[in-house]
C-alpha cells in the first residue's frame, strides 16, 4: 500500500451491547437480535454475500430490558415481531417505521419468556382433505351428504382462518402463571385465559407441535405438561428442588427437552412423563436450547460459553421385557462443543439463511434541513418510477444516505439495496437504481474529485462506480466488474465504510472493514490475481444497466488495459490488515489517515466477569 501516515486513536469508550434474545422469522429468512441497550437488529444472508448482514436497526426503549423475542404469523411472510420485557410489557417492533410499539402495558409482574402457538398441521390436513373430498365426491353423493360435507369444510376453514389470523401467545409470568393472549393485526393483543397458578416463578414455556399441550418450567424445579384446551395439568416432571428450568423444547416426536440451572440437559417422554436421558456436559446454567428443522439435532448454550450439539441416533430401544415389542425411539448422543464466546451465551436460535425480498409498505420521506436555522427546505419521496414522485411513500426503510461535496446529489439506500438519487438543486428524484447483485449496500460516497461519480459497495464484496449524471455504470465498472481480484471478493469482514483523499486530482478510495482495509485506484488497471480472474456471475446485473459490454467487449478491454499480461505495472487493490478491531477510517490529508481502533482485550475487560463453573444454588 502506498505510503500513508496513520494517526491512531483507541481512547474511544466502545462497549458493544450484549445480545440477550434471538428469534428466527416465520419463513426462516431473518434473525432478530435484541440487545441489552434496548436496540433490536434484523440480520439476514443476502444472495452472494460472504456472511450475515445487519439489514436494519431499531433503537428501542433503553430502560426496558427484553426477556424474549417471538415472530407471529401474519400477512407478511416473515411475520410480526413481538418482545416481552422484565417490566411486564409486550411490544411489537415495526420494521416499516423502525419503531417499538407497546401492545400490552405492564401486567404487574415480570415476563420471563413467550411462545407462539404452532400452526396445527392436522388442521391444515383436515381442511385440505375435506375440500378435496367434497370436490371429488360431489357428483356421487346425495344433496344432504353434500351439504354436510360442505358444512364440515366451512367449519374447518373457519378454525384454520382463526389460527392463522389470531395466533395465541403463551407467556411465562413471575407470579407462577402461564397466560394466553390472542395476537390480532386489527385488535392488537387480547387476553384469553390463564393456566392454574403454581409455586415459584414460571421461567420457560413451550407448545407441542400439535398445539394441544403447553409445557412450562418453574423455579421450583418442576416441568408441567398442560392440556391447552382444558387448562388442567397432565404430568408433573420433577427435575429437583430449587432448580430453575431456563429453557424448554418440544420436538415433533413428542420428546421434551429441558435446560436447567445445574448444567443438565434432559430428554423426557411427554406421553408418559418419563425421563429418557440426561447430559451434564455444561459447567454452569444452561440458558438456551434450539433444534434443527429436522428435529434430529439439538443445541444447548450456557453460562460456561459452550454451545453443545446432541444428535439423535435412531435404533430399537427395548423396554427390558423380552415379550414387549421394540420401538425406534433412538438415543440422543453428545457430538461435541464449540466455545466461540468469551462470556455466557444467553440466546440461541437455528436459522436457514434463505434471502427473501419482502415488501415493506410504509416508509417516511427524506427531508433536507438547513442546519443553521433548523428550517425544513425540501422533502423527497423515494419512488421507483420517476413519474410517481407526487404519490404517497411506499418504499422500504431508508438506512443510508450520501451527499456529494458540491451539494448537488443525494443518494438514499433502502434496506434491500435499492438506491434513489435526488438532484438537490432542482429538488427532484434523478435516478432509481434497482438492487444490483441481490445484496445489500454496505457503504458508499461521492469522491471529492468528481461529484458525478457514486461509489457503492455491497454485502457480497462488490464495488460499483456509477456515472450519476449519465444514469449508467461508470467506465471503470463497465471494464472491470467481472474481473475483480479474488483477494478483494474474499475481503475479511463486511465492508463498513470508505474514505476518499481530499484532493481534486485523486482517483483512489480506501475501503475498510473492522479487520482490514483496501486501497483501490480507479485510474489503474485491475491485475490478475493468483493467475486467474474471478468471474462472479454479474452478467445479469450488468445487463440491467446502461451500456453494458458483452463478453467480447470485456475481453477486448482487458487486453487494451494490459490485464491479460503477466507483468504488472503497479499494484492495485492493495490490502492492509488491522491488528485490533477498527471502528472508523478517514483521510486527514492526501497522505495521512485517521484510524479509530480498540484492542479487543480492552473491550472484554469492561464486560462483567464471565461465569465458567458456577452451579446455581452452590
Amino acid at each position: 500500500m502506498e505510503t500513508l501516515r496513520v494517526k491512531r486513536s483507541n481512547s474511544i469508550d466502545w462497549k458493544p451491547s450484549a445480545v440477550i434474545a434471538l428469534a428466527t422469522s416465520v419463513d426462516d429468512s431473518k434473525v432478530a437480535a435484541a440487545r441489552e441497550d434496548g436496540s433490536l437488529e434484523i440480520w439476514l444472508v443476502s444472495p452472494g454475500s460472504v456472511g450475515w448482514h445487519c439489514q436494519l436497526t431499531i433503537h428501542g426503549d433503553p430502560n426496558s430490558r427484553v426477556s424474549s423475542l417471538v415472530w407471529c404469523r401474519s400477512s407478511n411472510p416473515s411475520g410480526r415481531l413481538l418482545s416481552s420485557s422484565i417490566d411486564g410489557t409486550i411490544s411489537e417492533w415495526d420494521l416499516f417505521d423502525l419503531k417499538q410499539k407497546v401492545l400490552l402495558n405492564s401486567i404487574g409482574v415480570s415476563i420471563w419468556q413467550m411462545a407462539v402457538e404452532p400452526l396445527q398441521e392436522s388442521l391444515v390436513s383436515e381442511y385440505q382433505h375435506a375440500v378435496n373430498g367434497f370436490a371429488n365426491h360431489q357428483d356421487t353423493t346425495s344433496d344432504d351428504e353434500s351439504s354436510e360435507s360442505d358444512d364440515d369444510a366451512d367449519s374447518i376453514e373457519l378454525q384454520l382462518q382463526a389460527v392463522l389470523e389470531n395466533p395465541r401467545v403463551a407467556i411465562a409470568c413471575d407470579n407462577g402463571r402461564v397466560s394466553l393472549y390472542y395476537v390480532s393485526e386489527s385488535d392488537g393483543i387480547t387476553y384469553d385465559k390463564s393456566l392454574p397458578r403454581v409455586e415459584g416463578r414460571v421461567l420457560s414455556v413451550a407448545w407441542s407441535l400439535d398445539a394441544k399441550l403447553i409445557i412450562s418450567g418453574s423455579s421450583d424445579g418442576c416441568i408441567r405438561i398442560w392440556d391447552a384446551k382444558l387448562t388442567h395439568e397432565i404430568h408433573r416432571l420433577t427435575v429437583g428442588p430449587n432448580i430453575c428450568i431456563w429453557s424448554l423444547l418440544s420436538l415433533r416426536s413428542g420428546t421434551i427437552i429441558s435446560a436447567d440451572s445445574t448444567g443438565s440437559v434432559q430428554f423426557w417422554d411427554s406421553q408418559h412423563g418419563a425421563l429418557l436421558q440426561t447430559h451434564t456436559y455444561h459447567k454452569g446454567d444452561v440458558n438456551a436450547l434450539a433444534a434443527a428443522p429436522s428435529h434430529n439435532r439439538v443445541f444447548s448454550a450456557g453460562s460456561d460459553g459452550q454451545v453443545i450439539l446432541y444428535k439423535l441416533s435412531i435404533g430399537p430401544v427395548g423396554s427390558g421385557n423380552d415379550n414387549s415389542s421394540t420401538e425406534p425411539l433412538g438415543k440422543w448422543s453428545y457430538v461435541g462443543y464449540v466455545r466461540a464466546h468469551t462470556h455466557d451465551v444467553r440466546a440461541l436460535t437455528v436459522a436457514v439463511p434463505i434471502s427473501r425480498e419482502d415488501n415493506m409498505p410504509v416508509e417516511k420521506v427524506r427531508r433536507v434541513v438547513d442546519v443553521d436555522t433548523s428550517e425544513l427546505l425540501q422533502t423527497f419521496t423515494p419512488c421507483r418510477d420517476l413519474d410517481d414522485d407526487n404519490l404517497s411513500p411506499t418504499e422500504p426503510p431508508i438506512i443510508k444516505m450520501f451527499t456529494s461535496s458540491d451539494g448537488q446529489w443525494l443518494a438514499a439506500v433502502n434496506c434491500f439495496g435499492d438506491i434513489y438519487v435526488f438532484n438537490i438543486e432542482i429538488q427532484r428524484q434523478h435516478w432509481f437504481i434497482s438492487r444490483l447483485d441481490g445484496a445489500s449496500v454496505t457503504a458508499g460516497g461521492f469522491p471529492p474529485s468528481n461529484s458525478n461519480v457514486l461509489i457503492i459497495t455491497s454485502s457480497s464484496n462488490q464495488v460499483y462506480a456509477f456515472d450519476v449524471e449519465a444514469k449508467q455504470l461508470g467506465e471503470w465498472s463497465r471494464h472491470h466488474m467481472c474481473v475483480l481480484p479474488r483477494r478483494f471478493v474474499e475481503f475479511p469482514g463486511e465492508i463498513v465504510g470508505l474514505s476518499f483523499p481530499p484532493s481534486s486530482c485523486s482517483t483512489s478510495v480506501i475501503i475498510y472493514s473492522a479487520r482490514a482495509m483496501c486501497l483501490i485506484d480507479f485510474g489503474m488497471p485491475v491485475e490478475k490475481d493468483d493467475g486467474s480472474y474471478l468471474t462472479n456471475g454479474l452478467d445479469a446485473t450488468l445487463k440491467k444497466l446502461h451500456n453494458t459490454p458483452n463478453n467480447t467487449g470485456l475481453k477486448r478491454r482487458r487486453k487494451e488495459s494490459g490485464l491479460d499480461h503477466n507483468n504488472k505495472v503497479k499494484t492495485n487493490f492493495e490490502f492492509g490488515a488491522f491488528k485490533d478491531p477498527v471502528l472508523f477510517v478517514g483521510h486527514l490529508s492526501k497522505d495521512s489517515l485517521f484510524v479509530i481502533e480498540k484492542p479487543w482485550r480492552d473491550v472484554i475487560q469492561k464486560f462483567d466477569a464471565p461465569v465458567h463453573r458456577h452451579i446455581f444454588g452452590s
